[in-house]
């Protein structure tokens, strides 16, 4: 199944809000936007999120509705209270009175340290949630690619059994012109100019290497494409490069039109293949 690597993801509870959104990127790039008193959680949120997506520019927002406070358990209460009990004590102060509820949230805020336990409970299954809703995106979009790149596979293999059988016939064209171009290199005995000729006439019909390579490389995107891997976009990327470069070799050997029109054709489905593996994680 391959991924596409634009896609949104997002999810709420409560005051807590996650959205994912990515674009295309040839390495993972995060940017993280969190809370002032969540920046200390940065380092997990990349961490849950670097174990399933691979590549793209991903772009994490998380916010709470400051209306309502993110508040600690009660266990996170308990040391604060008899910390500030004793204060209250010493200096002649109930503890009843001086030391509420209100007063130990606006001091868990200030001091950061009750936020930790809460977000390992309510932010991870949130962001796990978004996550979930995101890769779906993409891997819907990913369903698209794959018909596409089917369909260019199916249409590059067809010009390729073309080509195959237009090279026969030109290359008895070819040797029939180089025939007639040794009968008359014999008469003035230029041995140098008929061996470049001959060499200069082999190389034109000779692209047998040429197109194995291709049907070759056909069928490794092909495998790569039905492949379980979940990143698959730079080895795609690596291999629609090495099938330009064969159908460019391709192109520079033959001297017959009607097969450059196919090599062209072939390469035409190449860009297009290109232009999609740029949004292939």
């Amino acid at each position: 199944m391959i991924r596409s690597m634009t896609a949104f993801g997002s999810a709420k509870k409560g005051p807590l809000q996650v959205e994912i959104h990515s674009v295309n990127r040839k390495t993972l790039e995060m940017a993280i936007s969190l809370p002032r008193n969540m920046l200390f959680f940065d380092l997990e949120v990349r961490k849950w999120l670097s174990q399933e997506i691979h590549r793209g520019q991903l772009t994490v927002r998380v916010a709470y509705d400051e209306k309502e406070n993110l508040l600690p358990k009660t266990d996170s209460f308990k040391p604060l209270k008899a910390q500030w009990d004793k204060i209250a004590l010493e200096l002649g102060l109930d503890p009843k009175v001086e030391v509420t509820l209100n007063f130990l949230v606006a001091r868990s805020q200030e001091e950061g340290i009750s936020l930790e336990p809460l977000l390992e409970e309510e932010l991870k299954p949130l962001l796990l949630e978004a996550l979930k809703h995101f890769i779906a995106m993409r891997e819907k979009e990913g369903e698209n690619l794959l018909k596409d790149f089917y369909a260019q596979l199916k249409e590059i293999k067809s010009h390729l059994k073309e080509i195959e059988i237009q090279i026969p016939p030109y290359a008895d064209r070819q040797i029939a012109k180089l025939k007639e171009r040794l009968i008359a290199l014999s008469e003035i005995q230029d041995e140098d100019k008929i061996l470049k000729e001959t060499l200069s006439y082999i190389k034109k019909i000779d692209v047998h290497e040429e197109i194995i390579r291709l049907y070759s490389h056909v069928d490794q995107v092909d495998e790569l494409l039905g492949t379980a891997e979940k990143s698959i976009g730079r080895t795609l990327e690596i291999l629609m490069q090495e099938m330009v470069r064969e159908v460019n070799t391709l192109v520079a050997k033959m001297e017959d039109t009607g097969i450059i029109k196919l090599a062209i054709k072939i390469k035409s489905c190449l860009n297009k293949m290109q232009e999609q593996v740029q949004n292939i994680e």
